[in-house]
């Protein structure tokens, strides 16, 4: 029926086209109960029939539960654009698809600035998904006008930080790429001195609690603390990029980062010398180096406070408006048993939030241990645990070390925690797993034919390689007391995976722990054996016949760190080249100003070996790769 519908639609008659738009929506009636190849059929049809009486029928495809089926349809939508935005609002919603976000992005940027405003009605809907409204930054980005400059400016207020994040992001994208778009500095300034301001109040904060109180650094709320202090430099050096010339700033933040004492005195200088006033005095001392007890008295003075004891501290943590922070702050009090704010904690359980649903959990949690012996605790509480008191347990694996503690809490919060009673068997010999089971509380027994039988304590993940290869399981995992797992199924993986680059690493970082030194060895299976093995046996004879124009040691171990590399398979071939790292020209260079160490007479000289046979002694120096920003490196 697709065939025909296609052939009809290419005839030059009207009741022709009209016959195909027909038959194409009866076909789309009856697809619910039909196989997967005719909705793939369905999909591909109404790409090359073109009718507009029909788009429509690529709505409901779009969310097709089998993903073959959503990749055609949103071919299909891509070729056949749209005049009316009619697919707009279901290509926005499939922003936060792990699958098809990519599509959707390039199909609403194909729309071009009609699109522009719908994309910032979604941005600013606080009931919209949260994961959709943080890729509406990047797609903005990519429709280059001053409608989205505008719609992107008026973003920054919102009070998710990640959103906040992107869309700062999706700014310094546009207005390094198009300077003439314009925007008003008055919010940029203002947002500058909040983030300042919010510096000196988790850096007093922490101080109060690590340094002064002695708690351990270790903790959720340390690790959370550490990680606000982390964010709002990265934002003030962001929105100073918006406010002076960012290849200045960019410069600036890289000597003061990584450079030596010379360097980071310069780029300070220069940002006194080029920042207005309010902004001089209230970031520059949240840029410098200086001792912590004497940026910590300073940030006092700004905000016209004072060092606080542990409980005035914590009293303050627990009724942040950040639920992490709050949340995170009450986990302590359990961990550290300050029952003094116990009364506190009951308070922020009956007067929080209903929305802030981690704080609610924490204090349960946290009241419940006041309470309750832990044996007690553990066998009456059939509630999921609190995400604050996984963390740490989480943060015990290698996959998960690296990865924030606000992701860490949404990875927990996109799990399912399963409660399981003795002898329960959660993997068995022979089967292929469906989801990943990461163990949180109690021990389990691992058995098999083949393997010793052994134990496994928390924290610890079940089924990780079997999952990953789709392989059967070579032994059988059954719990010996009363455990609890966090049950992540294989799609719900491949989404955690696709949003955070931090996972990645943890990912692969499991993998390498997995090696000859481990009890089980396994091979990871993948598609591109051959392909991998061409690009091995050409890299082997590469470095056979490479040779480079520095110094005599680096041509037989390390890979050059700079100079010019020749293809040259006899020693003839060599001539006397220069450095091919030119000198950079401009004073503010994010690589360095002072060029490159080849241009110096004592490391630019060569050495001959022979009749016809010199070699360049080259630079040594290793220069420092170009601050790229995150978002801008992955295409988000």
């Amino acid at each position: 029926m697709t065939l025909g519908a296609v052939a009809l639609s290419q005839s030059d008659r009207p009741e022709d086209q009209e016959a195909a738009d027909r038959a194409l929506t009866s076909l789309a009636a009856a697809a619910d109960e039909s196989d997967v190849r005719v909705r793939l059929d369905l999909a591909a049809a109404i790409r090359h029939t073109g009718g507009t009486a029909c788009r429509h029928l690529l709505i409901p495809l779009l969310h097709d539960s089998d993903p073959d089926v959503a990749a055609e349809a949103m071919r299909s939508v891509r070729a056949v654009g749209s005049t009316d935005n009619l697919f707009a609002p279901t290509l926005i919603s499939l922003l936060g698809n792990r699958q098809l976000k990519s599509g959707a992005r390039e199909a609403l940027v194909g729309y071009g600035e009609p699109v522009v405003a719908m994309l910032g009605h979604f941005l600013r809907d606080p009931l919209e998904d949260v994961w959709v409204r943080r890729h509406i930054p990047a797609t903005l980005a990519r429709v280059q006008c001053q409608e989205s400059m505008d719609i992107l400016i008026a973003g920054l207020v919102e009070p998710d930080g990640f959103l906040r994040h992107k869309v700062l992001a999706a700014i310094d994208k546009l207005a390094r790429d198009h300077s003439s778009l314009t925007f008003a500095t008055d919010p940029i300034e203002r947002l500058a001195l909040q983030e300042g301001r919010g510096y000196f109040n988790w850096l007093s904060l922490h101080h109060n609690l690590f340094v002064r109180a002695g708690l351990p650094t270790d903790s959720v709320l340390a690790l959370t603390l550490d990680q606000k202090l982390r964010r709002s430099v990265d934002r003030i050096y962001r929105l100073l990029g918006l406010l002076y010339p960012w290849k200045d700033i960019a410069a600036a933040r890289w000597a003061i980062e990584h450079g030596d004492a010379r360097d980071r005195s310069g780029a300070l200088e220069y940002l006194d010398n080029i920042l207005a006033s309010q902004l001089r005095s209230r970031l520059v001392p949240v840029l410098e180096e200086m001792p912590l007890d004497d940026k910590v008295r300073r940030g006092n003075t700004l905000l016209k406070t004072r060092p606080r004891d542990v409980e005035e501290t914590m009293l303050q943590l627990i009724n942040d408006d950040d639920e992490i922070v709050a949340a995170a702050a009450i986990d302590l009090i359990r961990t550290r048993a300050l029952w003094a704010l116990t009364d506190d904690v009951e308070f922020v359980l009956a007067h929080r939030d209903p929305k802030d649903w981690f704080v609610f959990e924490a204090a349960s949690w946290t009241l419940a241990s006041r309470r309750l012996t832990h044996d007690r605790r553990r066998a009456l509480w059939l509630e999921p645990m609190p995400p604050a008191a996984l963390v740490t347990r989480l943060r015990g694996l290698p996959m998960f070390a690296s990865v924030e503690i606000d992701e860490l809490l949404r990875i927990v919060g996109a799990g399912h925690q399963v409660r399981h009673d003795t002898a329960t068997t959660l993997l068995q010999e022979g089967a292929v797993p469906d989801s990943l089971h990461i163990l949180l509380d109690g021990r389990v027994a691992v058995t098999g034919r083949r393997t010793s039988r052994r134990e496994i304590t928390p924290p610890a993940t079940l089924g990780f390689e079997e999952l990953l290869n789709g392989n059967l399981m070579s032994h059988t995992v059954k719990t010996l007391e009363p455990c609890v797992s966090l049950r992540l199924g294989t799609d719900d993986m491949r989404t955690l995976l696709a949003d955070n680059t931090d996972l990645v690493q943890g990912f692969f970082r499991t993998l390498a722990g997995r090696g000859p030194s481990s009890e089980e060895q396994s091979v990871i299976k993948g598609k591109a054996g051959e392909e991998l093995a061409r690009l091995a046996a050409s890299s082997r004879r590469s470095r056979r016949s490479w040779h480079c124009s520095g110094s005599r040691s680096s041509r037989r171990s390390a890979p050059p760190r700079c100079g010019t590399l020749r293809r040259s398979p006899t020693r003839s071939h060599l001539r006397q080249t220069p450095c091919s790292l030119a000198k950079p020209t401009h004073q503010s260079s994010a690589w360095s100003s002072r060029g490159c160490c080849c241009s110096r007479r004592r490391m630019g000289r060569h050495r001959r070996y022979g009749p016809n046979r010199a070699t360049s002694w080259g630079c040594t120096r290793r220069w420092p790769a170009p601050q790229v920003p995150l978002g801008d490196a992955l295409g988000d």
